[in-house]
């Protein structure tokens, strides 16, 4: 998002083709750290733990950062200039869902030209990917398939009206959301539909097309408009 000169609010994409990973703080975690004037350690730190070379890190604040509009601003510039960093404000839980579904796409697209370079005897080790959460009990890494996996469990928990029952059907039929962004996003929609929704629940219950219609639309909506509710 970026806000204009009459202060509303637009949305833009990015491709970028150097290596990216993400980092979670909630925001008033991130609010200490910019007070205290320790932002650069913080970025540079995150950074080292990622991998040697050139890459861009996202630093997601998960809630409104109450910081002065102009500081942010400037602070946004110096990081992005000195340190190839840049803030994303998210404010709640489906907004987060949206955006780990958008980085899984674009995990799913480099990983398939990752691959078809691999194929053609290229360098398969060119790109690098990591999520970390940085929250109560401190930094959560580990491999990227743990990350992924967990991830896309918190995204199907919000799913409207899920049962815990239904979320782990679809976990067992799905388990990894990047191949299944690639599968349904090739596979006629109506077949996906009711391939999702016929699954059957340890409580007997069916998934159902509703529930099916908004996991499909998480894992194959190209505008980032579409609402996940």
């Amino acid at each position: 998002m970026k806000e204009d000169e009459n202060g509303k609010n637009e949305r833009f994409e990015y491709m970028s083709t150097q290596n990216l990973f993400a980092v979670v703080v909630p925001s008033a975690t991130l609010k200490d750290v910019i007070s205290s004037n320790s932002l650069k350690d913080f970025v540079i730190e995150q950074k080292a733990g990622f991998q040697s070379g050139r890459c861009t890190m996202l630093i997601v604040s998960f809630g409104r950062l109450d910081i002065q509009k102009k500081k942010l601003h400037q602070l946004s510039i110096e990081i992005f200039e000195k340190h190839r960093t840049q803030i994303v404000q998210i404010d709640t839980i489906p907004e987060m869902a949206l955006f780990t579904a958008q980085y899984l796409r674009s995990l799913a697209r480099r990983e398939k030209k990752k691959r078809m370079t691999e194929d053609e005897g290229g360098d398969g080790n060119s790109g690098g990917h990591k999520l970390k959460y940085q929250g109560e009990k401190g930094i959560v890494i580990g491999a990227r398939s743990e990350i992924v996996s967990d991830w896309w469990s918190k995204m199907l928990s919000t799913i409207d009206r899920i049962s815990d029952a239904q979320r782990r059907s679809i976990l067992g039929l799905i388990p990894d959301p990047i191949a299944a962004i690639d599968k349904y996003s090739k596979m006629d929609y109506s077949l996906a539909l009711n391939e999702i929704s016929e699954l059957v629940a340890e409580n007997g219950r069916r998934v159902g097309p509703a529930i099916a219609h908004r996991v499909l639309t998480m894992l194959t909506d190209e505008t980032g408009n579409s609402i996940i509710g």
